[in-house]
């Protein structure tokens, strides 16, 4: 109060209404207005969402390798050559259940992902020689080495009973039973009902 007296000529009620008057006609200090309220920061965008949800979180696609056991499965089943067509609609068969959607997604060629495994994986046997590069167009074979490596390598049995004629003696195979080694080049060559034994490596 003794700010607003002037001494010796204001009564304690010109004091009071000094006062009064500087508090009402703008004397007081302003109050700083409350902050605005915070808005929530944005972040970085989520990079799985913006690569597309299907193909970052969906299975994996198979791999190329995994196609090489069923295509010498359908090769030595068509005899060891076949048109492509044929070992296409064979290998679709065989592989369907193991495929996922980023196997059926087309690749530039306009082919699914798993053909194009598939012929890449040909290519790798034919560098192997495994396969023929000359076949025929639209055609994949086998070579004298391939079945040879292959009867090496995978073991096949009959799918079915059979006889085999050896030398002008008919021999009884049983569904299950071994094809013998030294015969695998004649079963394929001649399409016995054979099937191959899984690998477990």
């Amino acid at each position: 109060m003794k700010r607003h007296a002037t001494p010796l000529e204001d009564t304690p009620e010109d004091v009071v209404k000094r006062a009064l008057d500087a508090l009402e006609g703008g004397g007081a200090q302003e109050r700083p207005s409350a902050p605005p309220a915070l808005q929530p920061v944005e972040g970085p965008s989520d990079p799985l969402a913006d690569a597309g949800g299907d193909d970052a979180a969906g299975p994996a696609k198979l791999p190329q390798r995994a196609f090489r056991f069923p295509l010498v499965q359908t090769l030595c089943e068509l005899g060891g050559s076949g048109p492509t067509k044929d070992i296409r609609d064979a290998l679709l068969r065989k592989m369907t259940p193991l495929l996922g959607p980023q196997d059926f997604a087309a690749v530039s060629s306009g082919d699914p992902r798993w053909w194009n495994a598939v012929c890449w994986e040909r290519n790798a046997m034919v560098n192997e020689g495994l396969m023929r590069k000359d076949s025929p167009r639209g055609s994949w074979e086998l070579t004298d080495q391939g079945v040879q490596l292959i009867g090496g390598t995978y073991e096949f049995v009959f799918s079915r009973d059979f006889p085999v004629s050896v030398d002008g003696r008919v021999f009884q195979f049983m569904k299950g039973q071994n094809i013998p080694g030294e015969y695998f080049g004649r079963a394929v060559r001649d399409k016995w009902p054979m099937e191959p034994v899984k690998p477990t490596a």
